[in-house]
């Protein structure tokens, strides 16, 4: 399923609309989020389990692989045109981005975690 705008998104639109849409596509995502959480939870229970089979567990893996992971890939995109849509001013973009890079001086300068930068960045 995709999460992208469909065609029928593309005539021409206020505003409003290209708002509207955009804030479905940001509850559509939220949804999926929900799903993927869940399948990432069983994930992690599955290679705790000393019980669960390697070939269901790299079936599972699988499922991320072709499913999950592509799932947050296109998310990014829409959350991204989502916010430019949504935005009250311009340069929100901007403001984020030097916001964003400022944080990961200070966390790559602090090294007080073992995580790699992009772990400490979700921390």
């Amino acid at each position: 399923m995709s999460i992208q705008p469909t065609s029928v998104d593309s005539v021409v639109q206020t505003s409003t609309d290209k708002k509207f849409n955009q804030a479905k596509h940001v509850y559509a995502i939220a949804e999926r989020f929900t799903d993927a959480t869940v399948v990432l939870e069983d994930l992690c229970s599955a290679v705790c389990d000393r019980d669960y089979s390697r070939s269901k567990l790299l079936m599972d893996v699988a499922f991320v692989k072709k499913f999950i992971i592509p799932l947050l890939k296109d998310s990014i995109k829409t959350i991204t045109t989502a916010a430019t849509v949504l935005s009250p001013i311009a340069r929100v973009k901007y403001v984020h981005e030097r916001n964003e890079n400022k944080r990961k001086r200070e966390v790559a300068m602090s090294k007080n975690s073992s995580y790699s930068l992009e772990k400490q960045m979700i921390v």
